[in-house]
This record gives C-alpha cells, sequence and structure tokens, in this order.
C-alpha cells in the first residue's frame, strides 16, 4: 500500500489511538469498578490489593493523574484516599495536578479534614500549590461549614508568595457574605482591587451582597460604583438587584430609582426582584 493511499485510510479511520492507552484505560475502568461496588465499606487492604493486582508492574504520572481524577469524579472519596496512600507506600511521585483532584473531591463534599491533611501534606513536600488548590480548599471548608478555618486559611495565602486568581478570591468573599462578614469582604475586595488580578462579575457581586445583607448599604453601593466605572466587567441583574435590595432596605428610594433607570439604560435585563425591590423601595418614600 503506498504512503498516500495509507494516509487515506488512516483519515477515513480516525486518529490511531496508542495501544498502551487501551490497555491503560482498562485497568482504570477495573479500579473504578472495584471502588464502586465498595461503597458501603472501604477497607485498605482491599483497595491496596486491587490496585497491587491491576498495577503489578506499577503505572506512570500520566496514568497516575487519570486514576486518581477518575476515582475522585466517580469513586468514593476513601477509596481515592487509600489509593493515594498505595501510591506513597510504592514510592510513585504524586504531583500538583493528583492532589488538586482529590482535594476538589473534597470540597464538593464538605470533607475539610482530609483536604486540609492533603494540603498540609503538599506544604510539608515543599510542593507549589496552586489557585485550584487554594480555591478546592477554602471551598472543602466552606462546603463543610467551617467558615472560620476557610478564612484564615485565605489569610495564609494572601500574606503567601502564592500567585492568586479570581476565584480564589471569588470562593473567599462567597464565604464572607455567607456568614455575615462583610467587613472581612470588603478587605479581600480591597487586597483584590490593588492587585494585578482581574476583577469579575461574581467578585462585585458577592461583595455588594455581603454588605447588603448586614446593613452596609453604603459600602455597597461604593463596590457597585467600581463596577459600573470597569469598563471591561459586564454588568449583571445580580448586581443591580443586591443594589437595589440594599437601598429598599434602609430607605434609600432615590437612589434605588436612579438604580433602575441606570439599568434600563445599560440593556440590563430586569427580573421579578428588580422591580419588587424598587416598589418597595419607592413605598417607603
Amino acid at each position: 500500500m503506498s504512503g498516500e493511499m495509507q494516509r487515506c485510510v488512516t483519515a477515513r479511520q480516525g486518529p490511531v489511538r496508542d495501544p498502551h492507552l487501551k490497555v491503560e484505560d482498562a485497568k482504570i475502568e477495573t479500579v473504578l469498578k472495584t471502588s464502586r461496588s465498595l461503597r458501603e465499606a472501604v477497607p485498605a487492604d482491599a483497595v491496596f490489593a486491587t490496585l497491587d493486582q491491576v498495577f503489578p508492574d506499577g503505572l506512570d504520572a500520566f496514568t497516575t493523574t487519570r486514576l486518581l481524577s477518575g476515582l475522585a469524579k466517580k469513586g468514593t472519596l476513601e477509596f481515592t484516599l487509600f489509593a493515594m496512600s498505595w501510591h506513597q507506600m510504592n514510592r510513585y511521585e504524586l504531583n500538583l495536578y493528583h492532589y488538586n483532584a482529590v482535594i476538589d473531591a473534597c470540597a464538593k463534599i464538605g470533607a475539610w479534614t482530609n483536604a486540609l491533611q492533603l494540603f498540609s501534606e503538599m506544604k510539608q513536600k515543599r510542593m507549589e500549590c496552586d489557585a485550584v488548590t487554594f480555591s478546592a480548599a477554602i471551598g472543602a471548608c466552606d462546603q463543610g461549614g467551617q467558615w472560620k478555618t476557610a478564612l484564615q486559611l485565605f489569610g495564609v495565602i494572601a500574606q503567601s508568595t502564592a500567585k492568586l486568581d479570581t476565584i480564589t478570591f471569588s470562593t473567599a468573599i462567597s464565604v464572607c457574605e455567607k456568614v455575615g462578614e462583610w467587613q472581612t469582604a470588603l478587605d479581600f475586595f480591597r487586597v483584590l482591587a490593588q492587585s494585578k488580578v482581574e476583577l469579575d462579575t461574581v467578585v462585585f457581586n458577592a461583595t455588594i451582597s455581603a454588605c447588603e445583607k448586614q446593613g452596609a448599604w453604603e459600602n455597597g453601593i461604593d463596590v457597585f460604583s467600581k463596577l459600573s466605572s470597569e469598563n471591561y466587567v459586564e454588568l449583571s441583574t445580580i448586581s443591580f438587584n443586591a443594589t437595589i435590595s440594599a437601598c429598599e432596605k434602609y430607605g434609600e428610594w432615590a437612589k434605588a430609582l436612579r438604580l433602575f433607570s441606570a439599568l434600563e439604560e445599560d440593556e440590563v435585563e430586569p427580573s421579578m426582584t428588580t422591580f419588587n425591590a424598587s416598589i418597595s423601595a419607592c413605598e417607603k418614600k
């Protein structure tokens, strides 16, 4: 078969998958099936035996990433943590992506103690954490109802030389909003505003809502004013609703009406909450 004909056949069949990957896919699927069958109770010995049997010759970093990511998404957290232990017992190196996948799994179910333990392990190994690590660890504490721990963790991170992103700040400010820590939310917002991290609507909305819920309506309006002055940040219905609601609660009907007019000028779609808050503000005139 000529080279040209071979290329035509390959094009019709699509890209040829590496046979090694097919074998590894089958092994990973075997482990995932075992993890799903052990949902009620996950003995460490069973996990170790499964991995010894499926990977008798070990596995590379890429396969480890796929295995732990798959377990984090489809298996139980306990099985995933034992799988990490198995890697360490066999001296297979765990990297940033492996830890991030498992800490993110902890965040989804609020397993904050496990998340912090993994975070501590990374620090002990002097691994350089990234924004994904920080956001997942803070999110795990938040989901587990440990908001003080979440904010303390963010404080430690903010004082380090680590590079933070908008998601990390958004997570921390959202925690403040939930628990009424509007002053802390403003502190985080100011740090973010002074940094080189790009602001987004989520950060503004969470900060405004934190102020609105605790009666700090003037601060909420100040944040909204900054939002409206940032040309690269898109105003949203949520932004207007939170600010108009703040004005409504504290009798600032004139400001509420000005905001409602601005909403129309900026071509932002009002919601039922927008109309109700604006009408309620006028009733308190």
